[in-house]
């Protein structure tokens, strides 16, 4: 009993410690991380491992705070347990409040009473909103009048002219995980389907660090499939963004009214049943998305999945003024290569980034 009342003390006193600094939820105070304390404490004292810790205490021991506590929890093994259901706690999807749904009304994301799951990424500085057909992208800011969001929508998927068109979909949440189960009809004839084809598709979101993954299971092909033709899965945008395809056609950025780029989509994969990764490639035309993929040799069901993440501000560490860095970039892959004509005197100079050095999706100068 006394080893459970200083655990609880030291993880109370961590939790409180860490979570005003990772954790950074925005709105009402149902969103507030104190509202995780107790719950991430029972989850903790319900692990074996903590269990484990208070069976071999035997004797009294003093209240622990700060250092002493965390001290406490990395000799129990008990630290990286707590980090790890923070970050869960952080990156889960959760259902929007009642207070915030004015503002839900506001931005024609709610009808028909429908409900809304909302995801923060503090990392990727993004919050997401889902009511069952739309997806709204905004920048996590304390600004909540910006006007500056994606909506996305999942219109039809299919071969050629031969689309499905999606519908609503129902929602089911766990954990940083969405999926949303649509019901499909071909444009040309609502009330059917093309004869062996599959009318449904899942469309899933899942919350991570590294980004907001987004993918597509289809249980089996969109009618019959003719060598050549890709199947094609399209997405309308709309709001204070365009599309613009980067990286010859590996990437999108999504680019403000004021021409900021705002968010990059990009990883595109697709996976069929036996476990092979399909061809894929965007394309943009104006406010409509595609993926599209090779699917003619693929074994059904097959997995579809690409990754938002906020773009990058590249910097020069001896950056100093009339130097015109970033005046011309090129990209090749995972490596950008960008231009300072005043460097030097004017002699120029070529500042070389790549991706992932330092940690994921980090950008960091390898040379120049």
């Amino acid at each position: 009993m006394r080893s459970r009342t200083i655990v609880s003390l030291a993880l109370f006193a961590l939790v409180a410690l860490a979570l005003p600094l990772i954790i950074r939820r925005h709105g009402s105070q149902e969103n507030s991380p104190a509202t995780k304390v107790p719950e991430l404490t029972k989850r903790l004292a319900s692990d074996n491992s903590l269990k484990a810790s208070q069976a071999q205490s035997t004797q009294p021991l003093p209240s622990l705070q700060g250092k002493p506590a965390s001290d406490y929890l990395k000799e129990h093994g008990l630290y990286v347990r707590l980090q790890k259901l923070i970050e869960a706690a952080q990156y889960q999807i959760d259902q929007q409040p009642q207070a915030q749904k004015s503002s839900a009304w506001r931005s024609g994301l709610r009808k028909n009473n429908a409900e809304i799951y909302e995801a923060t990424n503090p990392a990727q500085k993004l919050r997401a909103r889902f009511n069952g057909r739309d997806v709204v992208l905004q920048p996590l800011t304390n600004n909540l009048t910006t006007t500056l969001q994606a909506r996305l929508r999942l219109r039809s998927y299919g071969y050629g002219r031969r689309m499905l068109t999606a519908g609503a979909g129902t929602m089911r949440v766990d954990g940083n995980r969405i999926e949303i189960d649509r019901r499909l009809a071909t444009q040309a004839n609502p009330t059917n389907t093309d004869r062996g084809s599959s009318d449904q598709i899942v469309e899933w979101y899942q919350n991570r660090k590294d980004g907001l993954e987004q993918g597509f299971t289809l249980a089996a092909p969109p009618g019959k499939r003719d060598e050549g033709t890709p199947l094609r899965v399209r997405l309308t945008v709309t709001g204070e963004v365009r599309p613009a395809l980067v990286d010859s056609g590996k990437a999108l950025e999504l680019i403000g009214g004021n021409g900021k780029h705002w968010l990059r989509y990009d990883h595109v994969m697709a996976t069929d049943a036996s476990g092979r990764q399909l061809q894929t490639r965007f394309r943009a035309d104006r406010k409509q998305i595609s993926l599209l993929i090779d699917d003619t040799e693929a074994v059904y069901p097959l997995r579809i999945d690409a990754l938002f993440t906020q773009t990058k501000k590249l910097t020069a560490s001896d950056a100093a003024a009339n130097d015109q860095f970033g005046y011309s970039i090129a990209f090749n892959g995972d490596t950008v290569v960008v231009g300072a004509y005043g460097k030097n005197s004017n002699t120029g100079a070529a500042y070389i980034f790549e991706r992932n050095q330092g940690g994921a999706e980090n950008w960091d100068r390898c040379r120049n």
